[in-house]
């Protein structure tokens, strides 16, 4: 699988990064070719994470790969690492069960809120923190249960939590 392969050139910078041979990288696995999780109870993201997840999305013919920090599906908070790219075809969604926030790291989008005639009611600029260009782009959005929402890529990727 794809972490074999990223697995060999992240080891290396993680001991040269002072992990040594405990490293924190062993508590990720691979669900799926695009769904990796983690066992530790410290959850991270960093460069070599960001990198497999691009891996994981370049190779996806949905343009799309997420590292799970939570401990399965069941948990009142669900904690994910998203990259998505330009390409990516996300359909329009709502969840039932559950509220969604997200914050932007990396790359640019707009978060559209259709109704149910598939009509746009809102939009938001979406750009990380570190990097908008104007006032009206948004790093930060939260979507209360049955609210449709569906999010265009603007950059060649976006990265959100």
């Amino acid at each position: 699988m794809l972490r074999a392969f990223w697995y060999q050139n992240v080891k290396e910078k993680a001991v040269e990064r002072g992990f040594g041979e405990e490293n924190p990288l062993d508590s990720i696995y691979q669900n799926t070719n695009t769904v990796f999780s983690t066992t530790s109870n410290i959850g991270f993201v960093n460069k070599e994470t960001t990198y497999l997840l691009g891996k994981a999305s370049d190779a996806s013919s949905k343009g799309r790969s997420r590292m799970c920090m939570h401990r399965g599906n069941e948990g009142e908070v669900q904690e994910i690492f998203i990259m998505l790219n330009k390409e990516t075809n996300r359909p329009v969604s709502y969840h039932t069960n559950k509220d969604e926030c997200l914050v932007v790291m990396q790359g640019t989008g707009e978060h559209i809120f259709p109704n149910e005639h598939k009509i746009i009611r809102e939009s938001l600029r979406l750009a990380p923190l570190k990097g908008r260009e104007k006032d009206k782009q948004n790093y930060y959005c939260r979507i209360n249960r049955f609210v449709t929402h569906r999010i265009p890529i603007k950059s060649d990727k976006i990265v959100i939590i």
